[in-house]
């Protein structure tokens, strides 16, 4: 040490000058209270921070400036010091300034009790107000996190960094119907689903190596029953501040409903796909939007080609042209159309398209869209053309043949069609006739049928029976018929079973051919009685 330099003595560094300059001097609050705890002392900071001068604060309790909220709870501690005869003590409190401000202290107090001098307390306080409202802050974040974990209404659990299950909320303990001390004896892999193990080893090692800050994936989880539940899962590493990894949070949102309606979808989107009906999807003004391979099959437009045309574009210029108003007007008060339309395919070919177009709105009830199901009936509306020409045509020739018709249906045993020459030849109505029918009652007594000796003619020998009987034809000369009008007709009749295809069905018939014979039976009768006579 330098020569002519005093050395500094323990006696002066606790000299009353010097530690008054301390002090005076500090960054914190100094006080001193004597035994009854009132104010001897205060420094100047404390003086800065709360406003108050030692004259303000003199014969006034320490506890006077503590908040009111908190006053209570402050005597208490101290008066616990006071019993335990502690001889220092650190308490935090708030004081309320002299300008009504509330500031928060961290404050040392310690108790001097020397041998023949007076007990007093010598009090250090720092400003913790900042500390304390960081605290708060830090509190009811803590407060908010926790009641959002709990509260929330999707899975929630906090993970270990060796993958252990540190927490779960309700909604996940729901969702995987296991109780938080269950689930806290499982790690994260062991809930997983094994196909989506690897997956999730591989993101726990990225984001625990900082390679990403979060990840978002589906994965799927095993419930306690063994049931899969499909998670919409969101991963968020938390570390500390040596920059390890403390914990992640994951959130689980079940999917599994929309991964089943997914799959609904893909299904019903193959199933429109293949279908053999066409299928356009338009927006909500009717513009093409989407249509299926049967629609490039059957029109040879491809999908690119008509994206954006009105879907009836098709339509061809001989078609009713009224009839997209008609559509419109149906489909507009939410309702389905149908109707059939004559089309032109891309190649100028006509055809005939059966359409059902179908609304498909939105919860107020508007259209967003509609969707038409085409079928080309072309072959099936020639076929009934054909089919109706025949039928003039046959109905035609049966009603101007010379011999009476008969087709009988043996499903329902009624008849079907006849003609005008068997009214003619019978002598009768045949429909009202026929409504007196009965199989008990029979042919012969209903057209009052005899042999040639005038007896009842047997039923079961009518051309009818034993045609439908043996499925061949049969044929008789010998019937005779009274008319209503008295008149005896003498009449032969053929039977032929007929076994008719229509639209997938076989119905079996039998057709009855009858003719007038008594003329020509007159005629042999005369050329047989000249020949006896000569």
């Amino acid at each position: 040490m330098p020569s002519g330099i005093e050395r500094i003595t323990e006696d002066q560094i606790y000299s009353t000058e010097f530690f008054r300059t301390l002090v005076e001097s500090v960054d914190d609050i100094v006080y001193v209270v004597d035994r009854r705890g009132h104010f001897v002392y205060l420094n100047p900071k404390g003086k800065e921070l709360t406003g108050y001068t030692l004259e303000d604060l003199r014969d006034q309790h320490y506890l006077g400036i503590v908040a009111d909220f908190y006053r209570d709870r402050a005597r208490a501690f101290y008066r616990q010091q006071v019993l335990n005869r502690a001889s220092r003590t650190y308490y935090e409190l708030p004081i309320q300034c002299k300008n009504g401000k509330i500031i928060w202290v961290g404050q040392n107090i310690h108790m001097v009790n020397r041998s023949g001098a007076e007990t007093f307390w010598f009090c250090i306080a720092r400003d913790i107000t900042e500390k304390k409202s960081v605290e708060k802050r830090l509190s009811e974040s803590e407060e908010r996190f926790r009641k959002t974990f709990e509260q929330a209404p999707i899975g929630m659990i906090i993970l270990a960094p060796d993958g252990s299950i540190l927490q779960s909320n309700r909604a996940f303990q729901n969702l995987l119907e296991y109780s938080e001390e269950e689930l806290r004896r499982f790690t994260y892999e062991e809930i997983t689903y094994p196909e989506d193990v690897d997956q999730s080893r591989l993101t726990h090692q990225e984001i625990a190596e900082g390679k990403k800050s979060a990840i978002r994936m589906e994965k799927r989880y095993v419930a306690k029953k063994g049931g899969i539940i499909w998670g919409r899962t969101s991963v968020s590493p938390v570390f500390d501040a040596q920059n390890e990894l403390s914990y992640c949070i994951v959130m689980i949102e079940d999917i599994s409903e929309h991964k089943k309606r997914e799959t609904v979808i893909r299904k019903m989107t193959r199933a429109v796909e293949n279908a053999a009906d066409m299928v356009v999807l338009t927006d909500e003004s009717g513009h093409i939007e989407y249509t299926n391979n049967a629609f490039e099959h059957v029109t040879g437009y491809t999908r690119a080609e008509v994206m954006g045309k009105p879907f009836m574009f098709l339509r061809s210029r001989d078609e009713d042209p009224d009839i997209m108003n008609r559509m419109w007007e149906t489909v507009r008060h939410g309702e389905v159309w149908q109707g059939l339309v004559m089309s032109r395919k891309k190649n100028g070919e006509l055809f005939y398209e059966e359409q059902t177009v179908s609304p498909i709105l939105d919860t107020q009830g508007r259209i967003t869209s509609l969707v038409a199901v085409k079928r080309d009936v072309t072959r099936r509306i020639q076929l009934e053309r054909e089919r109706t020409i025949s039928r003039i045509l046959l109905e035609r020739i049966i009603h101007e043949l010379p011999s009476g018709i008969f087709i009988f249906d043996l499903a329902d045993m009624k008849l079907k069609t006849w003609n005008r020459e068997a009214e003619e030849i019978l002598g009768v109505n045949l429909g009202e006739r026929m409504k007196s029918f009965s199989p008990e009652t029979g042919f012969a007594k209903l057209f009052r049928l005899h042999d040639l000796d005038g007896q009842w003619y047997p039923e079961e020998e009518i051309p009818l029976y034993p045609a439908m009987k043996e499925g061949v034809p049969t044929g008789k000369d010998d019937i005779v018929v009274y008319r209503p009008d008295g008149e005896k007709v003498y009449i032969s009749a053929q039977a032929i079973p007929l076994h008719v295809d229509a639209e997938g069905q076989t119905i079996d018939m039998v057709l009855l051919i009858f003719r007038d014979e008594t003329e020509k039976r007159k005629a042999r009768l005369a050329l047989e009685e000249s020949a006896k006579r000569q």
